[in-house]
C-alpha cells in the first residue's frame, strides 16, 4: 500500500513537471498590425524637421523595432538636421586652420545613410576665423558626397563672436575678413540648395547691413602711402548666390539671418558677363 502511494505521488509530479504548458502571449506593437501604407503616413508626422532637436533624438523611434527601423530610416535621415562641430584638432604638426574639417567624421557615417543626409549644421568652434580655413571648409564640402537641400552656419567659439558684437564691429578686422568671404568669394555649391548664415550674436543693426546687406557697402581698408592703410567704403563685389536677409522680427537683430540660394536660370549671369566682371 504504502509502495503504491509513493508512485502515485512521483507520478503526479511528474506530470506537473512535463505536463505542456501554455506559451505567453505577447501582442505586437500596435504599429506592427496597421498596414504598411498606413505606417508610412504616420512616420511622415513622427519625423518633422526640426533644427533644434538632437540627431539622437530624432533619430529613437528608429529603436522600436528592426521593421520599423528599415521603414523609416530614409524618411527620418532625410530630415534630420545633423551637427557637425569644429573644433581643435589635436595634432601638433599641423595648423588647426587647415583642416581637415570634414573628412574624419563624414567618413564614420556608412556611404548608404550619407546618401540620404540633406540637412547639415557647422558650429565653429574655433578661436579664429580665416579666410584660408574658410576655403579649405567649403572646398571639402564641395568635393565630398554630400547632396544638401540646406546648410546652416552658426559660430559659437566666444574669441570669434566678440568682433561681431563689438560696437564698431563692421570696421574689425576679422568681421570684415568673413563677411568679404561669404558675400563676394564663396563659390556657388551643386550639391547645396541652400546656405544659411546665422546672425553671429548681433545686436546693431548698422553693423549687420554693412556686413551682410548684399545692396548695402562694405568697409575696407587700402594701401595709401608706404604701408599704411586706411578703411575705405565700397560697394560688394557679390558672387554667384542669389543673398538675400531675413529678419523674424525687425528689432531684434540676433534673429536675423543671411541666406545664400541657387539663383534662377533667368538671373544667372553669363559665362561672358562672368569674365567681365572678373576682369574688372
Amino acid at each position: 500500500m504504502d509502495l503504491a502511494v509513493g508512485f502515485a505521488i512521483i507520478g503526479v509530479g511528474l506530470w506537473k513537471r512535463w505536463k505542456p504548458r501554455t506559451p505567453i502571449s505577447i501582442d505586437e506593437p500596435y504599429l506592427l498590425n496597421v498596414p504598411p501604407e498606413i505606417r508610412l503616413v504616420l512616420y511622415d508626422f513622427l519625423f518633422i524637421h526640426d533644427d533644434e532637436e538632437t540627431v539622437s533624438s530624432f533619430l529613437t523611434p528608429l529603436l522600436t523595432c528592426r521593421l520599423i527601423y528599415e521603414e523609416a530610416l530614409p524618411l527620418a535621415f532625410t530630415r534630420a538636421n545633423f551637427i557637425l562641430p569644429l573644433r581643435r584638432f589635436h595634432d601638433y604638426h599641423r595648423p588647426w586652420e587647415d583642416g581637415p574639417f570634414l573628412s574624419p567624421p563624414i567618413l564614420k557615417l556608412p556611404a548608404p545613410k550619407l546618401d540620404l543626409v540633406r540637412s547639415l549644421t557647422f558650429h565653429w568652434d574655433l578661436p579664429s576665423i580665416e579666410p584660408r580655413s574658410l576655403r579649405r571648409l567649403f572646398s571639402e564640402l564641395s568635393l565630398s558626397p554630400l547632396r544638401l537641400k540646406q546648410l546652416t552656419f552658426v559660430i559659437t567659439h566666444p574669441s570669434c563672436l566678440s568682433s561681431f558684437q563689438s560696437k564698431y564691429a563692421f570696421l574689425m578686422h576679422r568681421a570684415y575678413q568673413f563677411a568679404s568671404y561669404v558675400m563676394e568669394e564663396l563659390p556657388l555649391m551643386e550639391n547645396v540648395d541652400k546656405t544659411i548664415f546665422l546672425s553671429p550674436g548681433m545686436d546693431n543693426k548698422r553693423n549687420f547691413q554693412y556686413l551682410f546687406f548684399p545692396d548695402k557697402p562694405i568697409f575696407g581698408t587700402e594701401s595709401y602711402f608706404l604701408g599704411q592703410y586706411r578703411a575705405i567704403l565700397r560697394p560688394k563685389k557679390l558672387g554667384g548666390w542669389k543673398y538675400t536677409v531675413v529678419q523674424e522680427e525687425k528689432r531684434d537683430v540676433a534673429t536675423w539671418r543671411l541666406e545664400l540660394t541657387h539663383p534662377d536660370p533667368d538671373e544667372a549671369p553669363s559665362a561672358e558677363e562672368e569674365k567681365s566682371e572678373s576682369e574688372a
